[in-house]
């Protein structure tokens, strides 16, 4: 995870047709899987695809989401958002990806309040990655994206994840209609009171 690397052994092997793809795939296909096994899996074929993603067509990554969200998915919720987060790495298929109801649906639909700081850290961190996005090259939901950071920013004291919460807030008013929602939202107020936390 924190040698980037590690990602040309995986190049080679690639480059010579080694065959990586199915198998991982086929993991999360499976009935009857450990929840483990298939989180790990999920993980590195969803890594390699987000750091060498020539070697995928879109095709070969939307087969991966929707396997990841099938009715009774072999993977933990983290480890779905994890594997949606390494693809959404890759700028190649960032709109195709998130314009999947599934995915777009799982961040939107994160509880700042139930979540757990490492769920939580996932889903802003999925939205960091878009905030690069030129304004229109993405759809969102700017209103409710902008509530969705609103309420992150209420409820979480959890440093990393007001931290990158901040970041997405700056990188989005950039984008006209988001710095809109951010003044109608009361967004600045809450920005406001992380003044009197203790940090």
């Amino acid at each position: 995870r924190e040698d980037s690397s590690c990602f040309s052994v995986f190049e080679e092997g690639l480059k010579q047709q080694i065959g990586f793809y199915k198998p991982l795939l086929s993991v999360l296909e499976r009935q009857k899987v450990d929840q483990y096994i298939a989180d790990k899996a999920a993980w590195l074929l969803s890594a390699v695809i987000g750091n060498v993603p020539r070697f995928f067509s879109e095709q070969d990554v939307k087969a991966v989401v929707t396997a990841l969200h099938r009715s009774d998915p072999a993977c933990s919720d983290l480890g779905i958002l994890e594997a949606i987060v390494n693809i959404l790495k890759s700028d190649s298929f960032r709109v195709a990806v998130w314009t999947m109801p599934e995915v777009s649906g799982r961040i939107s639909a994160v509880s700042p309040q139930t979540s757990t700081p490492p769920y939580l850290y996932k889903c802003i961190f999925a939205l960091w990655m878009l905030s690069f996005e030129p304004e229109g090259a993405v759809y969102f939901k700017e209103e409710e994206i902008i509530k969705k950071i609103r309420d992150v920013l209420t409820a979480s004291r959890t440093e990393k994840v007001v931290r990158l919460s901040l970041t997405v807030l700056r990188n989005f008013l950039t984008h006209k209609v988001f710095a809109e929602h951010v003044v109608e939202l009361g967004v600045l107020e809450v920005v406001q009171q992380l003044e009197f936390e203790k940090w």
